[in-house]
């Protein structure tokens, strides 16, 4: 075999694994570590099919119910027009006692909206109407916080087509007993709360980041007035206003 020959075998070689490498992390975007994670593979430009495994899932099956499945489930989804300037709230996590409750999670998404939309002009950015955010999360299977753990950051922000994500997570710790959120929400003050909020940009990047913890026990729902002070902190905010 010649010496020339030998060069053009190594350079194929070398060419045809750059491209499966490049077309590997462009068409199987593993959103998380496990191997259970979602595989998202490109039909176009705005066009992804999400095929979920080894992970249960939600579809709805009528109004105002769901039901779960853990049989492998395969959808496609349209990117909507990306709008780098703008907002959205997605679910926040609550962890209360160790436990995760997705209820409160989204109670406390909906409160944070709330009183973004009480004085807009204070925003410096718009924000996206949360049912949109929400409809567009669904199309995509994520419901609550803990779908969020399947997708990064850049992934998800294609997916609501948003440049600014809010996110949090809240831990309450109960000092007396082990009752339920619901239940010990408006009784004598015993619990420990912290408030973790980020915010990322389009490519992922935290641009911002604040954690609160009151120095003294409080009530159980006291994180709701945490997150009303870190909203008017946030570079979005317009402070004097």
């Amino acid at each position: 075999m010649s010496y020339s020959k030998i060069l053009t075998g190594i350079f194929l070689g070398t060419l045809f694994s750059l491209n499966a490498q490049n077309n590997n992390s462009e068409d199987r975007l593993m959103a998380s570590a496990e191997p259970s994670g979602v595989i998202a593979n490109k039909i176009d430009a705005n066009t992804v099919l999400y095929r979920y495994t080894g992970k249960t899932t939600k579809k709805n099956v009528k109004e105002d119910s769901q039901a779960e499945t853990k049989d492998e489930e395969i959808g496609v989804f349209n990117y909507p027009h990306m709008r780098p300037n703008q907002g959205a709230v997605l679910p926040f996590e609550i962890v209360f006692n160790g436990v995760v409750n997705s209820e409160e999670g989204i109670k406390a998404q909906e409160n944070y909206y709330r009183n973004l939309t009480l004085k807009p002009e204070s925003n410096n950015i718009i924000f996206q109407d949360l049912e949109t955010t929400r409809e567009r999360l669904h199309a995509a299977g994520i419901y609550d916080s803990q779908d969020l753990y399947s997708f990064d950051m850049p992934l998800i922000a294609k997916i609501v087509g948003a440049g600014i994500m809010v996110t949090a997570k809240i831990n309450v710790t109960d000092q007396k007993d082990n009752g339920s959120l619901k239940e010990t929400a408006n009784s004598a003050k015993g619990y420990r709360t912290k408030v973790d909020l980020k915010i990322f940009d389009k490519n992922g990047k935290i641009v911002y980041s604040n954690s609160h913890e009151p120095y003294a026990a409080t009530a159980a729902e006291s994180y709701l007035t945490t997150l009303g002070y870190i909203l008017k902190q946030t570079p979005f905010y317009h402070k004097n206003q």
